[in-house]
């Protein structure tokens, strides 16, 4: 990873280097993808640990969970998302990769007004991960993001999208692909020049394959980021299903840096 970026960086010409963008923005740890892109030419990276619990007795454990995304131009950035290893422990532990993913986020418009900032995110699962946790099939996804800069430190980011999960039909007789409505909406808060937090409220509506019973899923979290330099973000988040098909409760925290400065 390391030789991987120091090419990256070798590539960038020094008047991309001398300019500053200002404080990182990221995807996490939120739910709610940010209407901001990364800005041209730098590298951000994205890492995560995530511990989730569901009953009876099912806790999974995901790391890294790491997200590369990549400035190419002002309305225009690369991302992909590396396998994440998730440890299941519900009687012993079973660990297996998932799939990678691949997609872009696409500026739409700025933010004038009562008009939000606005971005198109689109990208797709590959199926490459380890047997168990892959789902054998190409899976979409697309969401468009909005965000609302408020007065006195408050901001507001929604987002609302559609993705396709591939999951084992009930009498195992193979697979079948079925689209699952998200949405969110996170309330954030500037503390100071380097502590942020939100709260959020996120949720899906998929049919019993994807669900334990069909029907809509809702959580609530909240978190807290703190700004070690202008491009390195530490978080941490915590939240609680609202419903019976969402986990019981999860809890995340990551580090976030962005190249060059």
């Amino acid at each position: 990873m390391s030789r991987a970026l120091a090419l990256l960086i070798s590539l960038i010409p020094a008047a991309a280097l001398a300019q500053n963008p200002g404080p990182i923005d990221t995807d996490r740890p939120d739910q709610t993808e940010s209407s901001a892109l990364v800005p041209a030419r730098h590298v951000q990276l994205e890492f995560g640990l995530a511990y989730t619990g569901d009953a009876p007795d099912s806790e999974v454990l995901e790391a890294p969970a790491l997200l590369v995304r990549y400035g190419v131009v002002d309305r225009l950035e690369l991302r992909l998302g590396i396998p994440t290893l998730s440890t299941q422990f519900a009687g012993g532990a079973d660990a297996g990769f998932g799939d990678p993913e691949l997609g872009a986020k696409i500026a739409l418009w700025a933010e004038k007004g009562w008009r939000p900032e606005a971005a198109f995110l689109a990208g797709t699962t590959i199926p490459a991960g380890s047997e168990d946790l892959s789902s054998g099939r190409l899976d979409p996804a697309f969401r468009f993001s909005f965000g609302h800069t408020l007065p006195k430190g408050f901001s507001l980011g929604y987002n609302l999208g559609v993705a396709w999960e591939t999951s084992p039909e009930e009498d195992g007789s193979g697979h079948d692909t079925h689209s699952r409505f998200e949405y969110t909406t996170a309330l954030g808060y500037d503390f100071s020049e380097r502590w942020g937090g939100f709260i959020e409220i996120f949720g899906e509506h998929a049919p019993a394959p994807l669900n334990d019973s069909g029907g809509s899923a809702h959580s609530f979290d909240g978190g807290l980021t703190y700004l070690l330099r202008d491009n390195l973000q530490l978080d941490l988040a915590a939240g609680f299903g609202l419903t019976s098909e969402a986990p019981d409760w999860f809890i995340t925290a990551g580090l976030s840096i962005r190249l060059p400065k």
